[in-house]
């Protein structure tokens, strides 16, 4: 059986989960959260990669480690569904808050008029 190496395509997960704290230090915007749901993203596909699929691959298998790799996995791919649907919820927001346009004072009444 072959030990998988750390290549481009396929970042460790000690590399991966370092990333995603640095992230986690950043103020919190749009960007931030995808660069988070990528990051956690590619954390579920490595996990599957390297930790489940090695888990069934040559003469044994490992089924009760496969089942906590993929947990895990799962669980990181459900956040970065969060983190997606956050970073949606700002830009809505965000959109929403937009200033309010001032009310016109006559120069006659001196009344206020709603435009």
């Amino acid at each position: 059986m072959t030990e998988l190496t750390e290549t481009p395509d396929t970042p460790s997960l000690s590399a991966l989960t370092d990333r995603l704290k640095a992230s986690l230090i950043e103020n919190p915007d749009p960007a931030m959260l995808s660069q988070q749901a990528a990051l956690l993203d590619q954390i579920f596909t490595t996990i599957v990669e390297q930790k489940v699929s090695k888990a069934f691959s040559g003469e044994r298998h490992y089924a009760h480690e496969a089942k906590e790799w993929l947990a895990f996995a799962l669980k990181a791919q459900k956040q970065s569904a969060d983190a997606l649907k956050t970073r949606a919820t700002m830009e809505y927001m965000s959109a929403l808050t937009t200033p309010a346009p001032l009310p016109k004072i006559t120069e006659r009444t001196g009344e206020t008029e709603n435009p």
